[in-house]
C-alpha cells in the first residue's frame, strides 16, 4: 500500500532519541509517524516492549512514498531497520500489527542514532 495524503497528514511525529508507547486496534493495524532524518547520519528505528499478541512490520518510506527499508520479526516478533539517507529530510514510518494483538494491545517504538 502507497502512502496517501491522509497517511502523510496524520503521522504522529517522533524525534531521534524517542521512545514512544503506541497500542494498536486489533490485527491488521497500522500507525503512521515521520522522523526527521540527516543526510550521511546512521539511524536505527526499531519496535520493543510487545505485549503478548503484537508483531510487527516496521516500513520506512521517503516524502515520495517509496518504500525503502522493510522488516518482519529481527529480534523475535519485534522490528528493526538501520538507514543512512542521502538526503536531510522528512521519512515516513509505518507500523503493522500482524499478530493476534486484542484492542488496546502495545508496543514502543523508538529512533536513534546508530
Amino acid at each position: 500500500m502507497l502512502m496517501s495524503q491522509t497517511m502523510i497528514v496524520s503521522a504522529r511525529s517522533i524525534a531521534i532519541g524517542e521512545t514512544q508507547q503506541r497500542t494498536f486496534v486489533g490485527s491488521n493495524d497500522e500507525d503512521w509517524l515521520v522522523v526527521e532524518l540527516r543526510a550521511g547520519q546512521t539511524y536505527l528505528i526499531e519496535t520493543l516492549a510487545l505485549d503478548p499478541g503484537v508483531d510487527t512490520i516496521l516500513e520506512l518510506f521517503d516524502s515520495g512514498s517509496a518504500l525503502l527499508r522493510r522488516n518482519d520479526d529481527s529480534d523475535g516478533l519485534a522490528s528493526r531497520i538501520g538507514f543512512q539517507p542521502e538526503r536531510s529530510a522528512p521519512y515516513y514510518i509505518r507500523v503493522t500489527n500482524i499478530g493476534q494483538a486484542a484492542f488496546g494491545d502495545g508496543y514502543q517504538v523508538r529512533a536513534r542514532l546508530w
